[in-house]
Order: structure tokens, then C-alpha cells, then sequence
């Protein structure tokens, strides 16, 4: 795939809720503009999955995320206990599909995660 030289949030942003299917099939978006329960973190987008749970979705450059990914991870676990706590809820990390494909498939994302977490690393296809 070719390189995106400049990617704007609002793209990215408007990519992931055109196509949310793109994330897991069946995903529906049900706030494009959600408030924290908590005073803290606050998700891009809150989603639904088809069982009808709640998918919290964090947009990031992996760039971002790389340079503090257990800030990321942190951040986002949070997230998950102000929205009802992991038997509950999952959340995505969503990167631009092309920061994935052009760096190598194991970033320190995915050394910090654990299998059994309900967290996902997910790419998103800007068009």
C-alpha cells in the first residue's frame, strides 16, 4: 500500500466511523462523541459489538503509542473500568492501516498486552 504522507484527524476519525465493519464485523457505532463516566480518560468512539457489548475505541498514531505504549495500555484499561470492568466491556486501539503494514506486525503494543486482555490492537483503512 502506498504511503499516507499527511493524515488528518478528522480522516481518520471519519474513516473508522463510515466503515466500523472494517474493525470487526457486525460493530456498530453508538456514540461518535461520548463523555467519561470518570473525569479522565474519554473514548474516540463507543461502539457495540453483535452480542450487543460495549467496544470502546481509542484512535491513535502508532507513533504515539510507541513511545509510551504502557501509557497507552494504562489509559485504556482505565477506560474499560469506567465503562463496567473487562467481563464487560472490550476496547480497541485503532492505528491508520498503513503505520501497521510499513513497521514490523510486533510493536511494544503487542508485548505489553496479554492474550486474555480485553484489549485489541485494530487497523483502519483510510481511503
Amino acid at each position: 500500500m502506498q504511503r499516507q504522507r499527511e493524515l488528518t484527524a478528522r480522516e481518520f476519525r471519519k474513516a473508522a466511523l463510515e466503515n466500523p465493519g472494517q474493525l470487526e464485523e457486525g460493530l456498530e457505532i453508538v456514540d461518535a462523541q461520548p463523555d467519561a463516566p470518570g473525569n479522565t480518560v474519554v473514548p474516540d468512539l463507543v461502539a457495540k459489538d453483535t452480542d450487543g457489548n460495549p467496544v470502546l475505541i481509542k484512535l491513535n498514531r502508532l507513533a504515539n503509542i510507541e513511545q509510551r505504549p504502557e501509557s497507552t495500555v494504562d489509559r485504556v484499561r482505565e477506560l474499560i473500568n469506567q465503562y463496567g470492568g473487562e467481563d464487560r466491556v472490550r476496547a480497541f486501539i485503532v492505528v491508520p492501516d498503513f503505520e501497521l503494514e510499513e513497521g514490523d506486525e510486533e510493536t511494544s503494543l503487542h508485548n505489553l498486552r496479554d492474550p486474555e486482555s480485553p484489549i485489541e490492537l485494530k487497523s483502519v483503512v483510510l481511503v
